[in-house]
């Protein structure tokens, strides 16, 4: 570039190259040369000068506007004679579609030679507004700056150490300025260097000043600690827990007195090596200016050797005061910049653990697959293919330059965390829906009342429900696997937990809370005549209508005060709602009170009681003044919620039932919505999220694309932009943009065969060499992903293929199914895939359907749910008969019970196998329920009575002849028989429906 402006015709540079580069240095290094006057003759004496292109397209026209400044400032240039002029991203000012377009006023001055100019831009904005107009390109010289090599980086860094230890506060060690550089190389390929490997070390010194200048964690998590136990003793009533508490406070304050003086002394030490590093920064600056010079005299030398001898003494002092501070044990705190602090950068920046294995870490990769397992059920080997890859990957055994796994999923899927289709739902525009109603566009509420769009709804089959029930009475039904965010102890961090964890604390005698919700509001519901909803419960109400129960907040306030004015009352601190007898409206104004975001709890069936966080959500109740002064009188000034904001579980059911199950997506990042008409805080759910929660953290790392809408050719824009000057609103592609932001992410193409088969055209470059050239050129990096695609080729296959007894395909399944895949011609009826893409693929990765033995399961978990129901109706107790030998077996290998029976596969159309447990339910009907009835009524079985259900063999011969003439065995049958009290507590103990769920 010097060399281009010292030439006496088209003296004019413009630095074209990608964004970090280093074209802005470039010219700021110009600038300081041209200060000490180390150029060639030619320019010595120039000034450089930075267009502002902010202040010139000022909107006051008053001077004469944007284009009149632009020619004045020419003008100057042109009178100077001596000045040169950079204009930083040059396209601004050369767009003939931009307002701020001045080109025409530019041109003739570079002709002419009366203008000496650099610019500077990228490589797109210079193909894209600048190389179209010949006659301006002819004007400049293109300057083209390629990113710097490793070596080269490191150099820079270098030279840059000194100025970033005094700024920062911090000592860079040689192997961080390498890890800087390597690390930046590796995880941020859509950023160049220098400026990539500058940023990463600037991070990483500031993250250290900032654990320096900040309270160590310790002294936190002991600040933590004595500020909870303070704010108990203020609120413990009882006198010896009180004094258990001042004694524990006494005791934990010293020490923390203690730590906090010694974390301040350490602090000033290293405060004082900054202010050391400062002095030494501006010492080497000025004998970098004296370097520069071509003539010194003896002055100069004289302030040189005082300047070095300076330089010589604050670096003594420095290395003893270092010597000294970390020979001590026990530091708090430090200032050394090291690899670790450059990894913990990347980490943060990227999201990539790039860190040293620890051993928690190693930990979680031995659990992996357990922890799939919670999420994914009965896909053993599916789970054993996908982690594999992701250990691969993080232990360094695969190759780093492709994504961390390519898969294809097949076939039926495993099941997820849900609610029952029952479970009513607020919403924001239609009242309470059934969870079951609920679809994809649909709102519901979030932890804080206010609306979340449901993005997925995932039908879940059959599933096995327990009860949670709360402390304030709430109750809520989910499944097993179904999450809630709890807080554990007087810990206060949240932690997402499956409800057959949290069984595990509570029978620990853990204290487990879950947040409770704020107010909610509804889209309409408003009722005109305001001043009568105040007297809408009166002392004759039997009960709150929807009508109301859905009106705007300040209405359902205006409700609440009216009721609280008719049924209100004071017993000493506790404000309660009673309405004797009336239980209907007791439940319905307690359904109000939760969601205009008051805690209640139930005393008794017809009165509850306000659990308020101070006297004002009180008084927002109440609308007579004689409540009001009884209120002033009662409530205590601490409020009933000694921890506002959660509400604890009392208890979870031990019995279980099963219904039918539907799992919910919605849009927002705590993943939490409301659900019963009592509001309670529960999580959503989505199960092919499940690999993203475990490997990368967050269900959100986690980018879905519905092939159904790629059938196209053009779908290729929406994945990596559109072709240039087709992007309008310059959004680039969807997918190159997410793995920009995301690099470490889950990339999901659901039902593939739909796409349009260019798709898969472009994916070849990121699933062979891990990275992708997005519409603007710019090299996205997929190293750090796992691409998933999911497809319905040869799902019949698979299912009708499945051996019976295994669950699992033969080899010649298998291969009709790969065949069915590399088949892409749809003359041929093929939905495939090409050969080169399925070559690139790691593994297809087959979900099988059920087994018997999770048929078997499932029928006992249903044949329990018989029992429980005649027992609750009628008082009678069923027991299933023991399990017996299957014809043809030797008697001591028993297996035939009644779920065996229920279950067995050829009972099944091979259609309904994917089906899960429903065709066991029609089963049920048919062979269990269907006799009972009769047996019922035609033997007139009383309440209280006990009843025998066995898998038995008819009597008789246990041979038939088919149609054939073949010899089959006779199935077994089901017999049901009344028994008495005596062989019902023999049979019991042999129940194997019972032996489940012991």
């Amino acid at each position: 570039m010097l060399g281009i402006i010292t030439q006496r015709y088209k003296n004019n540079s413009i630095l074209v190259g990608e964004a970090g580069t280093g074209k802005t240095a470039i010219v700021e290094g110009l600038a300081q040369l041209l200060a000490i006057g180390a150029v060639p003759d030619s320019i010595k004496g120039f000034d450089l000068w930075e267009l502002d292109i902010p202040a010139l397209s000022n909107k006051d026209i008053s001077d004469g506007g944007y284009h009149f400044r632009i020619k004045k400032i020419i003008e100057e240039v042109k009178e100077a004679k001596n000045i040169i002029l950079f204009v930083d991203e040059t396209h601004v000012i050369l767009d003939k579609e931009s307002e701020l377009d001045a080109g025409d006023l530019i041109k003739p001055a570079l002709a002419r030679g009366e203008l000496r100019m650099i610019g500077s831009t990228t490589d797109w904005e210079f193909h894209k507004y600048i190389e179209q107009d010949k006659a301006l390109v002819r004007r400049f010289q293109k300057c083209t700056i390629q990113e710097l090599n490793r070596e080269s980086t490191i150099r820079i860094l270098k030279s840059r150490k000194r100025a970033l230890e005094a700024f920062h506060g911090v000592t860079i060690s040689t192997k961080a300025i390498d890890a800087a550089v390597d690390l930046s190389i590796r995880y941020l390929p859509s950023r160049r260097n220098p400026d990539k490997s500058i940023d990463v070390l600037d991070k990483a010194c500031a993250l250290t000043r900032l654990s320096i200048d900040s309270m160590p964690k310790e002294l936190k998590l002991l600040q933590g600690e004595i500020n909870t136990l303070l704010s108990d003793y203020e609120l413990e009533e009882n006198q010896e827990e009180k004094t258990l508490l001042e004694k524990e406070i006494e005791l934990k304050k010293p020490h923390y007195d203690n730590l906090v003086k010694e974390w301040e002394d350490q602090k000033a030490v290293l405060d004082f090596l900054g202010k050391i590093r400062m002095e030494l920064s501006k010492i080497e600056n000025s004998l970098a200016v004296y370097d520069k010079k071509d003539v010194v005299d003896q002055n100069d030398i004289n302030e040189v050797d005082a300047l070095n001898s300076r330089r010589e003494t604050l670096e003594g002092q420095a290395a003893q005061l270092k010597d000294a501070f970390y020979s001590k044990a026990n530091l708090m705190i430090k200032d050394v910049v090291d690899v670790d602090e450059i990894q913990k950068t990347i980490e943060s920046t990227t999201g990539i653990p790039v860190s040293d294995l620890t051993q928690s870490e190693l930990d979680r990769l031995k659990t992996m697959d357990i922890k799939l397992k919670r999420r994914v059920i009965g896909q053993d080997h599916a789970i054993k293919t996908v982690s594999y890859a992701i250990k691969r990957s993080r232990l360094g055994v695969s190759k780093t330059d492709q994504p961390i796994g390519a898969f294809i999923f097949l076939g039926p899927s495993g099941v997820g965390k849900s609610l029952s289709v029952h479970e009513p739902i607020a919403t924001p525009d239609r009242g309470y829906v059934k969870m079951g109603h609920l679809k994809v566009g649909d709102k519901v509420f979030d932890k804080n009342g206010k609306p979340t769009k449901i993005e997925g709804v995932f039908p879940q089959g059959d599933r096995e429900f327990r009860t949670i029930i709360l402390e304030d009475g709430r109750k809520l039904n989910a499944d097993l696997d179904h999450l809630f965010s709890i807080r554990i102890g007087r810990s206060k961090k949240l932690q997402t937990l499956p409800v057959k964890e949290i069984i595990g604390l509570l029978e620990q005698g853990k204290k487990v809370c879950i947040p409770t919700s704020n107010a909610i509001e509804y889209y309409s519901g408003s009722m005109d005549d305001v001043e009568s909803l105040y007297f809408a419960v009166g002392k004759h109400t039997k009960q709150i209508t929807n009508a109301i129960k859905f009106t705007k907040l300040n209405q359902r306030i205006d409700v609440l005060r009216g009721a609280f004015d008719h049924y209100g009352k004071f017993d000493k601190d506790r404000f309660l709602f009673q309405a004797e007898g009336n239980e209907q409206l007791v439940s319905d104004i307690r359904e109000l009170l939760f969601s205009v975001g008051v805690q209640n709890r139930i005393v008794s069936k017809d009165t509850i009681e306000i659990l308020y966080k101070d006297k004002d959500e009180v008084f927002n109740l109440i609308g007579s003044k004689k409540l009001r002064d009884q209120a002033s009188i009662s409530l205590t000034h601490k409020g009933k919620l000694k921890d506002p904001g959660f509400v604890q579980v009392k208890e979870i059911s031990k019995s279980s039932f099963v219904e039918e199950a539907v799992c919910i997506l919605v849009d927002n990042e705590e993943h939490l919505f409301l659900a019963g008409r009592d509001l309670v805080v529960t999580h959503n759910t989505e199960l092919v999220k499940a690999l993203a929660e475990v490997q990368f953290g967050s269900e959100m790392n986690m980018k879905r694309f519905d092939c159904g809408e790629l059938k196209s050719i053009s779908a290729v824009s929406r994945l990596i932009g559109a072709p240039p000057g087709e992007d309008k609103l310059d959004t680039g592609g969807e997918m190159t943009e997410y793995v920009k932001k995301n690099p470490y992410s889950l990339l999901l193409f659901d039902e593939a065969e739909k796409a349009h088969p260019g798709i898969f055209d472009v994916l070849l470059s990121v699933l062979d060499d891990g990275r992708l050239a997005d519409s603007r050129g710019d090299m996205v990096d997929f190293t750090n992903t796992i691409i998933i695609f999911t497809s319905n080729i040869a799902a019949q296959t698979i299912l009708r293929g499945q051996d019976l007894k295994t669950g699992e395909l033969p080899p010649e399944v298998i291969s009709v199914v790969n065949a069915q895949l590399r088949n892409p011609d749809p003359e041929k009826g093929g939905k495939g895939f090409k050969p080169e893409f399925i070559n690139r693929i790691d593994s297809n990765v087959i979900f099988y359907s059920l087994k018997r033995a999770d048929l078997e399961k499932i029928a006992n978990i249903k044949l329990m749910a018989l029992k429980k129901r005649l027992s609750k109706n009628r008082n009678i107790k069923i027991v299933y008969g023991r399990k017996i030998a299957e014809t043809f077996k030797d008697e001591s290998n028993p297996q035939v019970d009644v779920a065996w029976l229920l279950s067995s596969q050829y009972k099944l159309p091979i259609e309904e196998l994917d089906l899960g447990g429903r065709p066991i339910d029609r089963l049920i009907v048919k062979e269990v329920e269907d006799p009972l009835t009769e047996l019922l009524l035609e033997d007139g079985v009383p309440d209280g009575s006990f009843i025998l259900v066995e898998a038995t063999y008819p009597h008789g011969s246990k041979i038939y002849i088919d149609e054939e003439g073949a010899q089959r065995p006779v199935p077994p049958i089901v017999k049901l028989s009344v028994i008495s009290e005596e062989e019902y507590n023999q049979k019991i103990v042999l129940d194997p429906v019972e032996a489940q769920f012991k």
